[in-house]
């Protein structure tokens, strides 16, 4: 079977005939008593498109693009294995087999089913009332996130160097190529490769993430691992997080032919790596320090999401406490912006953000000349300065450390009782 049109989420007519009702395409046995459910779907504005052999279902797939699929697999007389994985990344696909087939179900499943149903024998069909119930719960919602631009969720401003990325997106996910998301910590690397996933072929298949630290086992055991997971994410997407942490032993497996699309992340690498492992297609996100016209649609996105979950009723910010959130440098990037957003709703409650509600440290700009010993020539406050590059060594420490407290301690020669009382004092707060 070969599907050359591609699932649009609406339903086309050949040549200028007008437009006709979304349509549900059904692979089921002459026999099949499928009336009621039709007449079910049809108030729903979903119109069926029978086929009663896999040529049948060709021909319509080469005629129109279609809401969904349901293949009837009565006396297994459907093949699954070559037949549900390409309509899957067209469409969510509905299998119904015989009752009691547990294997076949499997199968079905395996091969990017969305859901699976018992045929009824004395209709050659599914139970037209479950079948409503799949329509509803799967085909009518894929069908309508299929018009929305995922891209959406990404806040940025129209002139961020994030906006150029997101432009060449769609580019990207329908290209093929393994993709590599790199950048520091708290950039938001997987939702991009979340969004990557939904902008390409395999979005009705699975996202399936695998942290890299998973695989520091037994050579062996470590390709069982990726070998498992690979299997899982069969037509979607294996997202490998902290790929510099994945073993060199396992890049051959990676770069072998596989049935899962190949995304990864990872921490800004030396060029030698990267040549090294050129099958990766690298994609550069800009951390938040870069594109500070970011920080106010990222804090209004957040501070909305915050209230909601929070039941507060916390304001945007005053001029000014904008003006000190966005010359900011953001050591922990978007992360440290959301979880600053969490941490003013849990205190705050209600009322716009003044300057004096903002972490100390934010205040004023890090005294970066005391790095180089150097004393501006208006003079400094002695106390107020070193209190201000305390809490920016603190906070950059946790972020190195990404956001364990014994190590941060010890990349700044203290023991962690210390570290936790600096932070208390301060009101620096660090989520694990």
């Amino acid at each position: 079977m070969k599907a050359s049109r591609r699932w649009s989420g609406t339903s086309s007519s050949q040549g200028a005939q007008k437009k006709s009702a979304p349509a549900l395409l059904v692979l089921c046995s002459p026999q099949a008593k499928h009336q009621a459910f039709a007449k079910a779907a049809k108030k729903r504005g979903v119109a069926l498109t029978l086929a009663h052999s896999v040529a049948a279902l060709s021909e319509a797939l080469e005629q129109g693009s279609y809401l969904g699929a349901l293949i009837c697999d009565e006396g297994q007389r459907a093949d699954l294995e070559g037949m549900v994985p390409e309509l899957s990344q067209l469409m969510p696909v509905v299998v119904a087999v015989d009752a009691g087939d547990v294997m076949r179900a499997v199968q079905a499943m395996q091969q990017g089913a969305y859901t699976v149903m018992e045929l009824d024998a004395s209709t050659s069909f599914p139970d037209h009332a479950e079948l409503l119930e799949s329509l509803d719960t799967f085909v009518l919602p894929a069908a309508s996130s299929a018009q929305r631009d995922p891209r959406v969720d990404v806040v940025c401003a129209p002139d961020s160097p994030m906006q150029l990325l997101l432009d060449m997106l769609p580019q990207l996910a329908s290209s093929g190529d393994a993709l590599l998301f790199v950048g520091v910590a708290g950039v938001g690397k997987e939702l991009l490769a979340r969004t990557a996933h939904a902008l390409s072929d395999c979005r009705h298949g699975p996202f399936i993430k695998l942290h890299c630290s998973r695989l520091s086992l037994a050579d062996e055991e470590a390709a069982v691992l990726l070998t498992e997971q690979l299997k899982l994410a069969a037509y979607g997407t294996l997202f490998l997080e902290a790929f510099e942490q994945c073993p060199d032993s396992l890049h051959p497996i990676l770069q072998q032919p596989h049935e899962a699309r190949m995304m990864a992340s990872s921490r800004p690498f030396h060029e030698a790596i990267t040549q090294e492992r050129s099958f990766w297609l690298a994609v550069q996100l800009p951390a938040l320090s870069e594109r500070p016209q970011d920080v106010s649609p990222l804090f209004s996105a957040f501070l909305s999401a915050e209230n909601q979950a929070q039941g507060t009723d916390v304001g945007e910010c005053s001029r000014e406490a904008m003006a000190l959130l966005e010359r900011h440098d953001w050591p922990g990037n978007v992360a440290e912006l959301q979880g600053l957003v969490h941490h003013l709703c849990a205190t705050k409650k209600t009322g716009v953000v003044q300057p004096g509600e903002l972490p100390a440290h934010m205040l004023s700009r890090p005294p970066e000349h005391l790095i180089g010993l150097d004393v501006p020539s208006e003079g400094i406050d002695m106390a107020e300065t070193l209190d201000q590059l305390e809490s920016r060594l603190l906070t950059r420490a946790l972020f190195k450390a990404e956001g364990n407290k014994a190590k941060a301690a010890r990349l700044l020669g203290i023991n962690r009782t210390t570290l936790v009382e600096k932070l208390k004092r301060k009101q620096i707060a660090i989520d694990e």
